[in-house]
């Protein structure tokens, strides 16, 4: 007869098995063995009844065994062994219970790490790397699953191997192994880490305005850059931001912290976007200054448990041996996705924004322009930009509004393809960089229709004979620009920023 550790509904008789985790349960108890019929009670079906497990001669719905009698009984502890095995798999159970991600499958989990736990305490020696197979499983757990369309041998055999992989995943690669070799799965006694519980236990210590840097790790993630600090030690960067009207880029620079970190930020520039701090009692100043920007998070209690997990995770990995900080690591990466995708899926709803001093959710602001799709960076951008649009026109009065896009990263592309229009290498893009600043009449190049080329003609038509436009004529570097700055002021703005985009195109 072939023995198994599940299949104990094929024995007419306990067989050696039986025997053998009979004789651990007497031992610990110090009388004899007993049994008696029991019948089922949603079947009817009559089971052999010892120790704890059901001898199962009905149908297939039937529970073959019950576990429960080494883990609610008390006495049988009194051996190490079953001690042990009760213990472990009680551990692992209690994860699987709360943290399985399939619902549906989560009894069959539970099914096999009861067979594995029984099975542990029939090798002899509890630490030997020897267990079931998958078709062990699937043949002695006797499967059915109602609702599973094909019930056939190779599907069950799949799912069976579908779920170990689950379980393993689920506790990190901790309680149970699987021998390669030989396709075994066991319970490895020796890997009993309950990462869960420990980052749950070190969650609940972490006080909350200690969740302000990891909620700005996730903000960091969620823009999707890999900008430096502009300032060592400070959580300042430099941001370039598209003027939404005019389809150009403006300098200024994001802080995950408040105003009070400002005049770190050197030197000016044009507009200062904060994520103010969350968490804590932490208050900020706000001027209501024209070039200020505010996103406030708005209190989410699961998302701040989250958080707190994700942070337990990172310092937990921090504190482990070099054996558990990937396993750490992974748990954190779980809780950071689950973070960015709800303030991804969220992002125009999570923030209230603040602009001088009046305070509106991104998606009334953004309006007709909100696009679903827009990634969490161009949503804040566009965002700050609609906000900024009347401080940047005080600023910069008479700037042109460009016909294509121009950003800090096709600058020098743009423009020498404005310059090549001169060369007669006529393209789309060169005509609309032209054509934004009035050069074009149709297809010809003309200064008539431009203020901005007009403005110097002007100036040449004025010079004596023999007279010259000096540099800073020209030329004009503007530091703190106001609305009330001349046409002068402007025109030399426009043209040192063409000029200074010309030389990078310089090969």
């Amino acid at each position: 007869m072939k023995l198994t550790a599940i299949k104990l509904a094929a024995m007419k008789s306990y067989g050696v098995l039986a025997q053998l985790v009979r004789a651990l349960a007497c031992q610990a108890r110090g009388r004899g063995f007993k049994s008696r019929t029991s019948r089922h009670k949603t079947t009817g079906q009559s089971h052999k009844v010892g120790f704890g497990f059901f001898i199962c001669r009905g149908t297939r719905n039937c529970n073959f065994w019950v576990f429960a009698l080494f883990k609610d009984n008390f006495s049988y502890r009194t051996d190490a062994n079953i001690k042990e095995v009760v213990e472990k798999s009680g551990q692992l159970e209690a994860i699987i219970t709360r943290s399985f991600p399939k619902r549906l499958y989560k009894p069959l989990a539970l099914k096999i790490i009861n067979a594995l736990s029984v099975h542990r305490l029939t090798t002899g020696d509890i630490q030997l790397r020897a267990g079931l197979t998958s078709e062990n499983l699937r043949d002695d757990l006797c499967l059915y699953l109602p609702g599973l369309p094909d019930q056939s041998s190779d599907t069950l055999q799949t799912l069976v191997q579908t779920v170990l992989k689950d379980v393993m995943t689920t506790v990190s690669g901790q309680f149970i192994d699987h021998d390669e070799d030989n396709g075994q799965y066991y319970l490895d006694l020796k890997k009993d880490v309950d990462y869960d519980e420990k980052i749950t236990q070190r969650a609940a210590t972490i006080a909350d305005d200690s969740l302000n840097n990891y909620f700005y790790d996730i903000i960091y993630y969620c823009l999707d850059w890999d900008t430096s600090e502009y300032v060592p030690n400070f959580k300042i960067y430099e941001h370039t931001l598209n003027w939404f009207s005019h389809h150009i880029f403006r300098k200024g620079y994001l802080f995950l912290g408040t105003p009070e970190s400002r005049p770190t930020a050197q030197p000016p520039e044009d507009y200062y976007i904060y994520f103010v701090p969350p968490y804590g009692n932490g208050a900020y100043t706000d001027e209501k200054k024209h070039d200020e920007v505010f996103f406030i998070f708005k209190d989410n209690e699961e998302f701040k448990n989250d958080l707190r997990l994700y942070a337990a995770a990172l310092l937990q990995r921090g504190q482990a041996d070099e054996n558990n900080k990937a396993a750490y690591q992974s748990k954190a990466e779980v809780f950071k996705m689950r973070l960015t995708k709800y303030l991804y899926e969220n992002r125009s709803t999570c923030f209230d924004v603040v602009y001088n001093g009046v305070k509106k959710q991104p998606v009334e602001v953004m309006k007709g322009n909100y696009k679903p799709d827009n990634p969490f960076k161009e949503t804040v951008d566009l965002v700050a930009s609609l906000l900024l649009d009347d401080w940047f026109n005080d600023k910069y009065p008479d700037f042109p509004v460009f016909k294509t896009t121009i950003t800090l990263k096709n600058q020098a592309e743009v423009m020498r393809k404005g310059y090549d229009q001169f060369a007669g290498r006529k393209e789309q893009l060169g005509n609309a960089m032209l054509d934004s600043f009035g050069l074009l009449n149709g297809e010809n190049i003309t200064i008539q229709n431009s203020k901005y080329a007009g403005y110097y003609a002007n100036l040449l038509d004025k010079l004596p004979a023999g007279g010259v436009l000096n540099f800073n004529d020209i030329y004009n570097e503007v530091l703190t620009p106001t609305s009330t700055r001349n046409s002068k002021s402007i025109m030399a703005y426009c043209l040192s920023s063409c000029s200074a985009l010309s030389t990078q195109a310089e090969p």
